[in-house]
């Protein structure tokens, strides 16, 4: 669960959220206030001093329906601060938040437009009217409609969740946010080396979830396997040099490793793959041309690889460097004779 500073942290932000939308929701009042006006008219209350137009009895169910959006419209932007942090104090994370409010809000619209399509027109001509409509929508908008189709799949089947970090369409980093039309992502590599973020935010249309796929590292577990690969000289004591890299991955990720057990178990599809996965630190060996390759194996939690990679390889360097008889192979050209 989240700490209190960092709950009051949120609740700052969500108050400073809405005073943004503050413009929004002045536009939408004064709309309001101008139907309600001309609902007043069609009612000829203010007939002794203004004549009603006899347009406002011609669209009456027009300005009746507009008047139940904009009051929607309206009453959602004003919960919206107040259902955000009592919806963080029921989920384990702001980001299920987010995305329990964007279901929310979909789920409203829907039967608004349904009730206000059926207050206009009625039964017969609701399904006319969006079988014709349907028909025009399928042919223009053929790849809007993928992505639409693409954003029920990925909130219904979970795929990935806002907080997530996903790959999808060639693109790596974590899930900001996820749009009827887009999958927004916090880049991370691109050109930096290790899961770092660039500070570019990408849209990924969400179409691209059935071309390519996604590969989610945190979705049923935030544990993900990584490995330091180092190469030894043939004269060196591989003996020493194997128990060295597996003193440094017990030191770094040791008490990490200790709950991997439990979380391959929710990893696991059928439980003869559980059996499957490395739960403790361990190190492969394989003979290369010119070197000895050693490869220490161990899981970490996914945000962490770069820092965890980086600092069990540089712990190893320093131990091989303290030790006499184990030397890091690199190509290097030996002389035979006297050069001439």
């Amino acid at each position: 669960m989240l700490g209190k500073q960092r709950l009051r942290n949120i609740e700052h932000d969500v108050f400073d959220d809405a005073e943004a939308h503050e413009a929004i929701m002045v536009f939408w009042t004064i709309l309001l206030i101008i139907a309600f006006f001309l609902s007043i008219l069609r009612l000829n209350i203010l007939s002794p001093y203004i004549s009603t137009p006899q347009a406002v009895y011609d669209y009456d169910r027009a300005i009746t329906a507009f008047i139940v959006i904009a009051f929607v419209k309206l009453w959602m932007a004003l919960i919206h601060p107040l259902y955000k942090i009592v919806a963080i104090r029921f989920f384990k994370t702001y980001a299920a938040a987010k995305e329990s409010w964007r279901f929310f809000t979909h789920l409203i619209w829907i039967c608004v437009i349904v009730g206000v399509l059926l207050y206009l027109g009625g039964y017969q001509n609701l399904a006319l009217s969006i079988g014709l409509v349907s028909a025009a929508i399928v042919y223009v908008l053929q790849v809007p409609i993928l992505n639409a189709i693409g954003w029920l799949y990925i909130s219904s089947t979970k795929v990935y969740r806002i907080g997530d970090r996903i790959e999808i369409g060639g693109k790596k980093g974590d899930v900001a946010d996820i749009t009827i039309m887009h999958t927004l992502i916090r880049e991370i590599n691109s050109w930096l080396d290790g899961d770092i973020h660039t500070g570019r935010l990408i849209a990924v249309p969400n179409k691209v979830v059935f071309d390519t796929g996604a590969r989610n590292y945190t979705r049923s577990s935030p544990y993900i396997w990584d490995s330091v690969k180092v190469s030894v000289t043939y004269e060196s004591d591989h003996e020493k040099a194997k128990q060295i890299i597996l003193d440094v991955m017990r030191g770094v990720v040791g008490e990490d490793m200790e709950t991997v057990g439990l979380e391959v178990l929710k990893m696991a599809d059928f439980p003869e793959l559980a059996n499957l996965f490395i739960t403790k630190p361990t190190v492969f060996v394989r003979m290369a041309e010119s070197s000895v390759v050693m490869e220490g194996v161990y899981a970490c939690r996914s945000h962490e690889r770069s820092k965890i990679h980086s600092k069990i390889t540089s712990e190893i360097l320093k131990r091989f460097s303290e030790t006499e008889d184990v030397n890091i192979a690199y190509p290097h050209i030996h002389v035979v004779g006297d050069g001439r």
